[in-house]
């Protein structure tokens, strides 16, 4: 699956006038849904680097 880079700069121009910090991550080889382990779109890798990337996010952000 190939991501919709349309979406990425408008991400960008959203999330940095209202001052949000985020981090913009894609996962070029899963689809949607790709975090739920129940489903067919499963993809392991992805939700395990997904999973670590949010953790590292809120440790950073939250404290």
């Amino acid at each position: 699956m190939t991501p919709n880079t349309q979406k990425h700069p408008n991400t960008k121009h959203r999330q940095t006038p209202a001052n949000k910090t985020y981090t913009l991550s894609v996962f070029p080889d899963a689809g949607h849904r790709f975090f739920c382990d129940q489903c067919k779109s499963y993809a392991a890798a992805a939700a395990a680097r997904a999973w670590t990337l949010a953790l590292e996010h809120l440790r950073t952000h939250l404290s």
